[in-house]
């Protein structure tokens, strides 16, 4: 995506996630940065594993915990995460569904995403 700028209400963003369906639906990307619309549902398992990519959490809605190296915080509505790149993280004890905006700098690579959450999952492979 070339673009000088670019807008999108945060009502417009959730509507794309949610006809996309799944956990994580990307609406913005340049090579420098990208965002999304992340969910997890209460008592649901944040399976993610460390990006390549520092990342900044915004919680739209929701509370939980969130894992951050071998920390845990408490997070709700309005809360503002950074997650330095290779740190692990995830969410967890959720005890309200969990609306989160997702910024990744430099842009999310979700094929190493997806084969790093792989390998988390089946460490044999």
């Amino acid at each position: 995506m070339d673009v000088e700028g670019f807008v999108i209400s945060l009502d417009d963003a959730l509507k794309a996630h949610a006809a996309a369906g799944g956990a994580y639906h990307q609406f913005f990307q340049v090579p420098e940065m990208s965002a999304g619309i992340y969910t997890l549902p209460a008592g649901g398992v944040d399976g993610q594993a460390p990006h390549v990519e520092d990342e900044i959490y915004y919680v739209v809605s929701g509370r939980a915990q969130v894992q951050i190296g071998d920390r845990h915080f408490p997070v709700q509505t309005g809360a503002t995460i950074f997650v330095a790149r290779e740190v692990e993280h995830r969410f967890h004890d959720i005890a309200e569904d969990l609306t989160i905006l997702v910024i990744f700098a430099p842009a999310h690579d979700e094929a190493e995403s997806d084969r790093r959450r792989a390998s988390a999952a089946d460490p044999g492979a």
